[in-house]
């Protein structure tokens, strides 16, 4: 059980009218006083009648996991020129029955950078993608990059803070 939990936006990408990307760093401090960071990505829908908005898809991942996955996607061509419909960049164990993968998806034409995550052994018997994830044109690329570092620092800021050291 947490007992305390901090999470803020660290940046918003805007993709259309009506959908946000919004990066998040959240952390927690659990009664054992154990802290754990991760980073969110998420897509928040705004309501056409323009009262809020609300999330739609996301996914959540460790500082470290955000960390490999920021150089991973530096390491991205400008342009992706390749033809297969879905490229792996990075897969990373969330737990033993889970993992995310983060891809590079040719659909109609479009290219897309995919955070999904990937159902190993459900009890159902399932394996394959989850509704969990997130998808946005590949030109994002480098500002989700900048954001996934954002967040990090953000994370390692306060984490130094709650020890002391700041």
């Amino acid at each position: 059980m947490a007992i305390k939990y901090n999470k803020s936006v660290v940046g918003k990408i805007t993709i259309g009218p009506h959908l946000e990307i919004h990066v998040s760093g959240v952390n927690f401090i659990n009664s054992k006083r154990q802290y754990t960071m991760n980073v969110d990505i998420r897509e928040y829908r705004n309501r056409k009648n323009g009262k809020g908005s609300y999330t739609w898809h996301g996914v959540s991942f460790s500082r470290e996991d955000a960390m490999k996955i920021y150089d991973k996607i530096l390491k991205l061509p400008p342009v992706n020129t390749s033809t297969e419909r879905h490229t792996e960049v990075i897969r990373l164990a969330k737990n033993p029955r889970l993992d995310l993968i983060v891809g590079v998806t040719v659909f109609n034409d479009r290219t897309s950078l995919d955070f999904r995550e990937w159902v190993k052994d459900s009890y159902n018997g399932y394996t394959g993608f989850s509704n969990k994830g997130t998808r946005f044109s590949y030109e994002y690329k480098d500002d989700i990059a900048n954001l996934l570092l954002e967040a990090c620092t953000t994370l390692q800021d306060r984490y130094d803070k709650w020890l002391g050291l700041k």
